[in-house]
């Protein structure tokens, strides 16, 4: 049986702190040897920031909303993650274009999403209904 490794890691960068003294939280996704990592659009003085427990230190009004930030990344990282290896990669892919097409205007345009579905259709065509034909040789 194949083994599937995945961790979801979060941490501050002391390099990458403002002048303001506020250090970016980055989120680091590894899955089955390979590395993502990301800013979670957070950032946090250095003296809050619990490195063992990869969360903001204290109960104040931005520890907790930070916190909540990040747990809320981390499940939709785990839901994501999880739907996936549920999911053959045209229902992931189909799944994606329905995302997309909610975000022309705003993230995407109406050409990118004509471009995912024409590379939709390429891969349906190939892999989704039509079981591969056996090798016969020659």
């Amino acid at each position: 049986m194949e083994r599937h490794t995945f961790t979801v890691n979060f941490w501050a960068s002391p390099s990458k702190a403002r002048k303001t003294g506020l250090m970016p939280i980055y989120v680091t996704i590894r899955m089955n040897g390979e590395r993502a990592t990301f800013t979670t659009g957070k950032y946090i003085h250095p003296n809050d920031w619990d490195e063992v427990k990869q969360r903001a230190r204290g109960t104040s009004d931005s520890a907790q909303a930070i916190n909540n930030h990040l747990l809320q990344l981390r499940n939709k990282i785990y839901n994501k993650v999880e739907s996936i290896q549920k999911k053959t990669l045209c229902q992931v892919f189909e799944e994606y274009i329905v995302d997309a097409k909610k975000s022309i205007g705003i993230e995407v345009t109406k050409d990118t999403v004509y471009s995912y579905e024409r590379t939709f259709d390429l891969l349906e065509e190939h892999s989704c209904k039509t079981p591969p034909l056996p090798y016969e040789g020659g």
